[in-house]
């Protein structure tokens, strides 16, 4: 029941904001949203910027949010690898995803890597692709995925691929399956939210535009959800626009 919610977790891309295009009336959700729950999270697959980065680029949108309050796939990557003691890996990703390993206590370059970590990198190329392939063969690395997303929305309407893309690379090359995925729909989001908060599954909300991600996760967890989506899907509560989900939390 979403009258239980005492949180909410809300998806960025394809929910908040359209590449740098912010959603219609996105200010105005957070702000409601603020004043209905205990507690406010923004969560992202995308590893590519730091917890800074998008706080500046919410900011920009006039969204103004904590740096505690954003959950992106980078920060559990690095949780994740800190708490099983790798500190040695070869990194895929932008510069700024390596330079937060780096701040974190990690080593995102090297020679002798005890896992690979895919994120989303925008220059990936063959070269790249091979010298993870033999890195991987030489050390038996296990492949650690910030996420799996095969595309996230852009600009203008244009569609890019996601990091899924270099992982499937990475997995035909090498003939074996990904072990770990640390991004949604793992529950890992949601259980740092849980940690965060002090909340139980039930009273988590999670808002996303994303049914294999967002709404999986959520049903995994044990979360509750709402899909923002013009396709309405068979038991799962959708709305159309940001201004729709305000409507149906406030009948809640």
């Amino acid at each position: 029941m979403l009258k239980n919610a005492k949180c909410i977790v809300i998806d960025l891309d394809g929910t908040i904001y359209f590449g740098s295009q912010p959603a219609p009336r996105a200010a105005d959700f957070i702000a409601f949203c603020r004043g209905k729950f205990k507690r406010v999270f923004f969560a992202t697959n995308n590893s590519a910027k730091t917890l800074t980065q998008l706080r500046k680029k919410l900011a920009d949108m006039g969204i103004c949010v904590k740096s505690e309050e954003i959950i992106n796939s980078g920060l559990l990557v690095a949780d994740f690898l800190s708490a099983r003691g790798i500190k040695d890996i070869y990194c895929f990703g932008t510069e700024d995803f390596k330079q937060d390993l780096l701040a974190r206590g990690l080593n995102p370059l090297a020679d002798k890597p005890e896992a690979i970590v895919v994120g989303y990198d925008p220059d990936f190329n063959i070269p790249k692709l091979e010298r993870a392939l033999n890195i991987a063969l030489k050390n038996s690395c296990r492949i650690i995925a910030a996420n799996v997303d095969r595309a996230y929305p852009r600009d203008n309407g244009i569609i890019s691929p996601g990091a899924g893309a270099i992982v499937k690379a990475l997995e035909y090359s090498l003939n074996r399956r990904t072990a770990e995925v640390i991004g949604k729909p793992n529950v890992y989001m949601l259980e740092y939210v849980a940690k965060k908060s002090g909340l139980k599954p039930w009273q988590i909300l999670m808002l996303g535009d994303n049914f294999e991600s967002d709404i999986k996760m959520a049903g995994d967890f044990g979360a509750l959800s709402i899909l923002l989506s013009t396709r309405v899907r068979k038991g799962v509560r959708s709305a159309k626009n940001l201004t729709e989900v305000m409507e149906i939390l406030n009948e809640n």
